[in-house]
């Protein structure tokens, strides 16, 4: 704090942050430092509750923000040394054991043996923006699946694994199977803390739409709390609703009925899965979702024009934004051109030799590496769910992952170049059996 407050003096910055991988630090060791004055300005103009909640959004969003360097070289930035968990707070006595005089030891030499300790835990592997998808847990999924649903021991690997290597968020859903049960029983009760569960409502289909409200209330109810039950969680970090226009039948009750849930702290963040730009839009502009989910892939032109509006709508309420269908169900991997076809492509070798030469171009290991770097270089995007049927399959994706991501420049060349896809190929609704 004092080297920040000298920097920060010294250099006449507005704000000042030392957090995270741009500062060399674990989650943690984190100041920011800001003017008093600024704090004044943020609470006369604030008035999003999102602002009004957090201290320092609407100061980041107007004035200019510096990052505290100088201990970039320590690389700890996919560390934690905060107490969030029991978990947390064992590792933390655990360093702490041989440490006699606790109140004259420096943080440098408590971080060196904490990166020790901390093997295994999170090995500082940083698994970047990597949400692993939880469909292929409890269902058979995927054009391209051929190993089929993954054993429990082996679900189990996989999950222990993107835990250890960093990974922050599980996707799955009520309808997925028998998922959310196979990852209830795996976290509870050593790993649950350590992990946030974003999870679907079911499908409502069973309501008509001439149903009485109190009975869409009770279903909305009952999904959620057999979630909390299967998961064995107390509170799920994030309920989609599966289909958008649930949100809107009924006179809106789905939602007030999530509303309700969330204030009696069964529900941590809102949000939707969205199918199409429409839907995105309307969910935009709802201020009670936080959190969408939406398909986007390399080949996939819909959003360009939605993409302002998305980060437009990030600052002003803290929304987080996942994208799934990375490989489009696995089929911009496969060269199968039947695949291509059963998927309502017209021109499939045209697609198929575009992505070798994008791969070519851009010096990239797999088409599996440009697809992923191609999503990992948009700032909008918070995580991407990917799915895996095996352990080897997961260390594949946190290896690619790792490696640098595309220029603007790239990413710009490569939109301008992209081979035109129809709906009827990027909805895989409408793929033919």
């Amino acid at each position: 704090m004092d080297e920040l407050e000298k920097e920060f003096v010294s250099k006449k910055y507005e704000y000042l942050i030392c957090n995270g991988s741009d500062s060399g630090l674990p989650y943690g060791l984190s100041v920011e430092t800001f003017r008093l004055v600024s704090l004044r300005e943020a609470y006369k103009s604030a008035n999003s509750k999102y602002d009004l909640e957090h201290v320092t959004p609407y100061i980041k969003r107007n004035k200019e923000m510096q990052y505290f360097d100088k201990y970039l070289s320590l690389d700890l930035g996919s560390y934690s040394c905060t107490i969030d968990t029991y978990s947390d707070y064992l590792l933390v006595n655990k360093i702490f054991d041989k440490v006699t005089k606790p109140e004259k030891i420096t943080w440098q030499e408590l971080l060196n043996d904490f990166k020790t300790q901390s093997i295994g835990m999170n090995d500082g592997n940083s698994s970047g923006k990597l949400v692993l998808g939880g469909v292929q847990f409890g269902l058979d999924y995927g054009i391209n699946n051929i190993h089929g649903k993954p054993t429990t021991n082996e679900v189990e690997k996989i999950v222990k694994t993107a835990i250890n290597k960093g990974v922050q968020v599980i996707d799955t859903a009520r309808d997925y199977g028998n998922s959310e049960e196979i990852l209830g029983k795996i976290l509870f009760p050593q790993y649950k803390n350590r992990i946030r569960i974003s999870t679907k409502l079911s499908a409502l289909s069973e309501c008509q739409d001439e149903v009485d409200e109190d009975i869409v209330r009770a279903f909305v109810r009952e999904s959620v709390l057999t979630s909390c039950l299967t998961l064995k969680v107390d509170c799920i970090d994030y309920l989609l609703v599966h289909r958008v226009e649930d949100i809107y039948k009924w006179d809106n009750v789905v939602l007030d009925s999530l509303l309700e849930l969330r204030n009696e702290g069964f529900i941590g963040k809102i949000g939707a899965s969205v199918q199409n730009v429409d839907e995105l839009n309307l969910m935009l502009d709802n201020q009670d979702i936080l959190i969408i989910q939406m398909p986007f892939n390399i080949l996939d032109r819909r959003w360009d024009g939605s993409i302002n509006k998305i980060k437009k709508t990030k600052l002003e309420r803290g929304l987080i934004m996942h994208t799934r269908s990375a490989f489009l169900q696995g089929l911009l991997l496969t060269k199968n051109i039947q695949k291509w076809r059963s998927a309502n492509t017209m021109n499939p070798k045209e697609v198929i030799n575009w992505l070798h030469t994008i791969t070519i171009e851009q010096n990239r290991k797999s088409i599996t590496d440009t697809c992923l770097a191609f999503l990992r270089s948009q700032d909008w995007i918070d995580g991407i769910v990917i799915g895996v049927d095996t352990e080897q399959q997961l260390h594949d994706n946190l290896e690619i992952f790792s490696q640098p991501v595309m220029t603007s420049n790239a990413v710009q060349s490569i939109v301008k170049r992209t081979p035109l896809l129809s709906e009827d190929t990027l909805n895989p609704s409408n793929w033919r059996k």
